[in-house]
């Protein structure tokens, strides 16, 4: 069976009627001499809130030596760009603005977070706005596919793909339901037009991702 190792564990749990406290000791067995599961060497990895698009990026600068020589220091690793207001983005391959309400991620922006994860050894993981919807429902990716366009254009690589975000919270965030099941045939969308590609094709898709269903007390699907 291997060689095991013998730890307590003690649990202390509060009665709350009886305002006693009841102690359980558990025993708990650890396995030592193999290797379950290696873990990927990016498992430690971190992100970069869309709001710093809406702020104009004023408080970070992708092309600080500093932020340079800190993130490559913390690889390999994923970076993603992500968060509640990457359901507002819209992504402009040039530095003009659509008209709008939308939140512009320009391709200059970009361009810097694509230098910083080369100079640092980075996967970016772009998260891509789900709420921008056909009249029939189902997401519409035209935007994204001027993002993809562009990226193959200047021959961005190790980029991975998510779509939306804590779908689950957009009820209380933006007054609007998607379903599991609609949100899977998105996710297929997004596969399909990344495998229709030939630069990206296989590329890592993630998500969906869910953040804490609870909002002032109410509880959502």
């Amino acid at each position: 069976m291997g060689d095991f190792r013998y730890a307590p564990l003690v649990i202390f749990g509060l009665a709350m009627l009886s305002n006693v406290v009841e102690l359980k000791t558990i025993d708990v067995h650890l396995l030592h001499g193999g290797v379950l599961h290696d873990a990927d060497e990016r498992f430690l990895s971190y992100a970069l809130d869309c709001s710093l698009i809406s702020h104009q990026w004023k408080t970070f600068n992708a092309t600080n030596a500093k932020v340079v020589a800190l993130t490559r220091a913390l690889s390999p690793a994923i970076l993603r760009l992500g968060g509640t207001v990457c359901d507002s983005v819209l992504f402009s391959p040039s530095e003009k603005s659509p008209s709008g309400n939308s939140v512009i991620l320009h391709s200059g922006d970009w361009d810097r977070l694509v230098t910083l994860a080369r100079q640092a050894n980075l996967t970016l993981l772009f998260d891509a706005n789900v709420l921008v919807r056909s009249k029939d429902g189902s997401w519409d990716p035209d935007n994204f596919l001027k993002f993809l366009q562009y990226n193959r254009m200047k021959k961005t690589d190790n980029l991975m793909f998510e779509l939306g975000n804590e779908p689950n919270n957009y009820p209380a965030y933006f007054n609007v339901t998607i379903t599991g099941e609609q949100l899977a045939r998105d996710f297929s969308i997004l596969r399909q037009i990344v495998d229709r590609d030939p630069f990206y094709r296989g590329s890592a898709i993630v998500g969906a991702d869910i953040g804490n269903p609870y909002l002032h007390g109410k509880i959502f699907p």
